[in-house]
């Protein structure tokens, strides 16, 4: 199979678009080939018309989605709203972008729920948001053998297609792992875009924030990513995630597949 591709890199976040039409049967032979072909990569996603696309593991990603509302918002030839249809959620997501200066704001999905966990006695916050939940702790060190064990229990205590732990510290610096059930696939990530609301929701709990629009920027591993957000009435009501973006030129491969 001859697979087109580019790459995006929306705040360290580094996606690769398959512009190739893949049979679903198929997204997770030609993501771990290609990923193991641009090690930078840290997730795949399939275009599948003008206006979709979906993730490897059917998850749904907002750095991947703001990336993608670029792309399209650059094929069209103007900047401005743009609503694209991306897996993990069922309604079509607003990209707001500049072409010109390379930057993406995405309308996020909001919060499914916000509760509180205890693992080796500490507590952790667990958000579960369409197509993937994660827990955030604050001022703890990353653990392979703890994130695997905490994949696992997050899991079991949701139906999500992919599972992230958030070590964040008092300045709002973020570490974000991430591991994807379909593609079995775990990353250390340059950013979080999912994981970037789920901090939001936290910090609204945690700090007890009142009614109003609140305005961050989280330091990730890679990349700066600013978010908004207003509560009302007690809840987060709308929430955004914003950078630039960076695209590599159009690349080919041969992949071998037998489905």
């Amino acid at each position: 199979m001859d697979v087109e591709y580019f790459l995006a890199d929306p705040s360290g976040n580094i996606t690769c678009f398959v512009k190739t039409m893949v049979l679903r049967r198929d997204y997770e032979k030609v993501a771990i080939e290609l990923m193991r072909r641009e090690p930078s990569c840290e997730q795949v996603a399939f275009i599948k018309d003008s206006c979709t696309m979906e993730m490897a593991g059917l998850e749904f990603c907002g750095n991947a989605t703001r990336a993608f509302g670029l792309y399209c918002a650059k094929r069209r030839g103007s900047s401005g709203e743009i609503k694209v249809k991306v897996s993990g959620v069922s309604e079509p997501v607003s990209v707001f972008t500049d072409i010109n200066k390379n930057y993406a704001k995405v309308s996020m999905p909001l919060p499914l729920y916000i509760g509180k966990e205890v693992y080796k006695g500490a507590q952790l916050f667990l958000v579960k948001l369409p197509g993937i939940s994660h827990f955030v702790t604050f001022n703890h060190s990353y653990d392979e053998k703890e994130f695997n064990e905490l994949v696992a229990k997050g899991y079991e205590l949701t139906d999500s297609e992919a599972l992230g732990v958030m070590y964040v510290s008092d300045d709002l610096s973020m570490i974000p792992a991430v591991h994807v059930k379909a593609v079995n696939t775990s990353f250390m990530e340059g950013s979080c875009g999912t994981g970037t609301v789920a901090l939001a929701a936290c910090l609204k709990e945690k700090e007890k924030l009142s009614d109003g629009t609140y305005s961050f920027t989280v330091r990730q591993p890679k990349g700066d990513l600013e978010m908004e957000f207003d509560v009302f009435k007690g809840r987060i009501e709308r929430i955004y995630i914003a950078g630039c973006i960076e695209f590599s030129e159009v690349k080919n491969e041969i992949i071998g597949i037998v489905s």
